[in-house]
């Protein structure tokens, strides 16, 4: 899935000191060369020729002072698109179409193709313009004579001193260009290490969300997640409320009934109840067949977790007919039950390394478990506990003194008929 962010080779980074320094000293050359050139081909009598060495001269200032900025290519572009049509304006003038105009046009041409920071379309369009040159001077006759004639010493003074600095120019752009290649090769390869990292680092967070999704409200994952902390999920005590509910007359509506239908009753029923405990940020347990329990405060503590526990309660109350009403029948008739208990317990990952459940275990588990085995049908049972947490927010009244299996002490065991208030 990430294969396209591997990682790019890069052997080395590239010494940009070096090569900048290598563009100023060709800058520096041609700006001292051309000025050189001035008042030599002033003192020839050659004033158009001077004034081409002007401008030669302050584009190459230009060009440094651009490269003070950074901009390097500018001064490739600069003297690649000036010197080239001003050489083959002094080499016509000087040369003629003697066989050194022929020499210094095919190379002009060749050099243009090998420039690798041009596009092809403006190398092709260069070398075209200087080909049309090549042949209109060309096609007027191999007796064409310079415009200026000059000294046989002169001409190849000229000569040589403009073909090697042509040459030094496109020297040094080649290693400027060559440093720029690598410069931006090794800032890919950072951007593409670095987008690697932030992929990673967000599929672990996915996964991490994926994790904590399956038991804790979208909230309270996120709450983690964006912490970055998950200690809050190892082992630990904790004061926590603890709701069971489960199906009554689940057991023989299964035996009666198409697997079908069995099936869409529980999607129905974990439907109305997975959004509302989200609702009231509970943490799920586990979904056990016709059964689930959800507990309160922990791993992030929440206010009034007894009352929310009792909301709940009253909103699963609330929506069951609605949900369930289609499947169930004067033969098969199907109700809801609940328990709610509020204690210490002891909570943390329970399970193996491919599948981990969040748990409660303590008795406050097994009270609650039993207040909904007790619980008939429409009814929330809730102990002395909770009944203190609630006390004015709901209506409830005292059932009495229960003994429940596997607990010692009798359990003073209240009814909750209805809730008011604000939810906390």
């Amino acid at each position: 899935m990430f294969a396209s962010l591997t990682k790019p080779t890069v052997t080395h980074r590239p010494d940009y000191a070096r090569w900048s320094l290598l563009a100023r000293a060709t800058v520096i050359l041609g700006v001292f060369g051309h000025a050189f050139f001035v008042p030599i081909f002033w003192y020839l009598n050659l004033p158009v020729l001077a004034l081409v060495q002007v401008a030669s001269t302050l584009i190459f200032a230009l060009a440094y002072w651009r490269i003070s900025f950074g901009k390097l290519h500018f001064a490739f572009y600069s003297t690649l698109l000036f010197e080239i049509p001003a050489s083959a304006f002094i080499s016509t003038a000087y040369l003629g179409t003697a066989a050194g105009f022929w020499i210094y046009h095919v190379i002009s041409i060749t050099v243009i193709n090998l420039v690798p920071i041009l596009t092809i379309r403006i190398r092709h369009t260069l070398s075209a313009m200087l080909f049309a040159v090549f042949v209109a001077l060309g096609v007027s006759g191999v007796n064409y004579q310079p415009i200026v004639v000059l000294s046989n010493e002169w001409l190849t003074f000229f000569f040589i001193m403009n073909m090697s600095y042509f040459s030094l120019i496109m020297v040094s752009f080649f290693v400027i260009y060559e440093g720029a290649v690598d410069k931006a090769e090794t800032e890919l390869a950072d951007l593409n290490h670095e987008l690697e990292e932030k992929v990673a680092s967000q599929v672990k967070e996915l996964e991490r969300f994926g994790r904590l999704k399956r038991f804790l409200s979208p909230q309270v994952a996120s709450v983690i997640v964006e912490g970055g902390n998950e200690s809050q999920l190892e082992s630990h005590r904790a004061e926590i409320t603890v709701l069971f509910a489960d199906l009554r007359g689940f057991t023989n509506f299964a035996d009666q009934t198409i697997p079908e239908t069995v099936m869409a009753a529980l999607n129905a029923y974990h439907g109305l109840a997975g959004p509302l405990i989200n609702k009231y940020e509970g943490t799920l347990e586990r979904f056990a067949g016709d059964g689930f329990m959800v507990f309160f405060n922990d791993p992030v503590p929440c206010q009034d977790p007894g009352l929310r526990a009792a909301r709940l309660a009253h909103d699963l109350h609330s929506g069951f007919d609605a949900a369930i009403s289609s499947f169930s029948s004067q033969d098969c008739p199907l109700g809801l039950g609940i328990g709610i208990a509020q204690g210490p317990a002891t909570l943390g990952p329970v399970g193996f390394e491919d599948r981990l459940d969040y748990a409660a275990i303590g008795s406050v588990t097994n009270l609650a478990s039993r207040l909904c085995d007790t619980a008939r049908d429409t009814q929330t049972l809730i102990s002395k506990e909770v009944s203190n947490a609630v006390r004015g927010y709901v209506e409830m009244s005292k059932l009495g003194e229960f003994n429940f299996k596997g607990l010692s002490e009798e359990i003073t065991v209240f009814d909750l008929t209805n809730t008011n208030g604000q939810a906390a």
